[in-house]
């Protein structure tokens, strides 16, 4: 059930964004009165048609992309696929409004869509929009070895100025396997530490292992359990074990590595702190407590706002979002970024279906920012997308004359041909990353 789920939440959520693409290109053409004969979402071979006037709508066999058929834009990758003689109409800027408007709408839909999903309320944790006061050092992390202290706060990551944990997690991220300058303040003095960003996971991302004050508080105690034994009770916030602090995304591994011991267990009940002395148990050679814990319930705030409000943090979050997108390219481009980091359409598959099963809010939400990669991408300057007949156009504009056709198919030819390279190797990695 799982799966199915995840296969049609991708569906919905890629016929959408590929149909709002392809209305932008078509109803931009419309206007300026350029022949629209084809409007197909997916390629190959059309599955349903319908003819409506001069148009036939189509539904296709790939359901990776789409495309109009627009009489007049020149040499473009219908031409390459089905050898049309390429046809001229119309003024440049009405050729370069028509390419613009496809990311565009997507641009728009996901504006719109990230400012409906704060209009209903987003619930984030509430750390992410506090100062990066540094309380809790990963054991052998690069935070260890660049010589971070508790207590540090985070000012900037190299020349980039850093003011909550959000923009922090959102910088050092993307910054796997860089060593960069950051700075911090510790006592109220500026300090510079060379940080060397580690890469984990399957998607090589950045991690440097600091967090903020993320304490697990009880939630059940075993009748009869070490943690019962030791007068632990529910709604205890676990502070620290054996003097060193405690954060919740490690506490079960502290536990499990100390079978059979006796720890120090430092929790505040109420408004007073105590230290309780815990004897372990032992499962399968783990340490066991005899509890089950969760986030503090004040670890996580609802974001909710009116129009105006939620249109502007849309706005800025989507400027945030193109930025550090760019930035992973311009990475790419400089062999610093790696492509584990794209995802392809499993990928793509797996989250959406994890969206809609959490929530319809989290699956809008999670829609608009595919929405904007996917403008942001079709942007880029290169050959085949509309980001590369732009700037084609803009290169004729500057000449005041056409490029010769020949120059142009094989700019586009090639182009055509790396970018299914590309899509290769994306779909490669994104195979292994999730089957394997």
């Amino acid at each position: 059930m799982t799966y199915i789920t995840s296969l049609l939440a991708f569906l919905v959520a890629i016929g959408i964004l590929i149909t709002i693409h392809e209305l932008g290109h078509f109803l931009m053409a419309r206007l300026f009165k350029f022949p629209t004969p084809v409007f197909s979402i997916g390629f190959g071979k059309k599955l349903l048609y319908k003819q409506w006037r001069d148009v036939e709508f189509r539904l296709s066999a790939i359901p990776l992309g789409g495309y109009v058929k627009i009489l007049g834009m020149g040499y473009d990758e219908s031409s390459i696929v089905s050898g049309d003689e390429p046809q001229l109409r119309g003024k440049r800027w009405q050729r370069a409004l028509i390419l613009l408007a496809g990311p565009g709408m997507n641009i728009l839909l996901a504006l719109l869509l990230i400012a409906g999903v704060y209009m209903v309320g987003v619930e984030a944790p509430a750390y992410l929009n506090e100062p990066p006061v540094i309380e809790y050092i990963f054991p052998d992390s690069p935070a260890v070895q660049a010589g971070f202290q508790i207590g540090d706060r985070i000012e900037a990551l190299g020349n980039k100025r850093i003011q909550t944990w959000e923009e922090f997690q959102m910088q050092s991220v993307i910054l796997g396997g860089d060593t960069i300058p950051v700075t911090v303040e510790r006592n109220g003095e500026p300090l510079t530490l060379p940080l060397t960003i580690e890469k984990v996971g399957n998607y090589d991302l950045g991690w440097v292992g600091v967090s903020p004050a993320i304490y697990p508080v009880i939630d059940q105690v075993t009748a009869g359990g070490p943690a019962d034994m030791a007068g632990v009770k529910p709604g205890d916030r676990i502070l620290a074990l054996n003097g060193e602090r405690v954060t919740y995304s490690r506490f079960s591994d502290m536990v499990s590595s100390l079978p059979n011991e006796t720890i120090s267990l430092e929790i505040q009940r109420g408004s007073n702190t105590q230290t309780l002395d815990v004897t372990l148990g032992e499962q399968d050679g783990r340490g066991l407590m005899g509890i089950m814990y969760r986030l503090d319930e004040g670890a996580f705030t609802i974001r909710r706002y009116a129009l105006i409000s939620a249109l502007k943090i849309s706005i800025k979050e989507n400027i945030r979002d193109a930025t550090l997108a760019l930035k992973i390219v311009q990475r790419l481009l400089r062999g610093r970024g790696s492509l584990r980091q794209m995802s392809g359409p499993i990928d793509i598959a797996r989250y959406s279906g994890e969206a809609l099963r959490s929530g319809f809010n989290d699956f809008i939400n999670l829609l608009g920012r595919i929405s904007l990669q996917l403008g942001i991408f079709n942007l880029l300057p290169i050959p085949v997308l509309d980001g590369g007949y732009l700037l084609i156009l803009l290169i004729e504009g500057v000449r005041r004359r056409e490029l010769p056709l020949k120059l142009k198919e094989r700019v586009l030819t090639t182009g055509f041909y790396l970018l299914i390279t590309l899509m290769v190797v994306v779909l490669y990695i994104d195979f292994v990353r999730n089957v394997f």
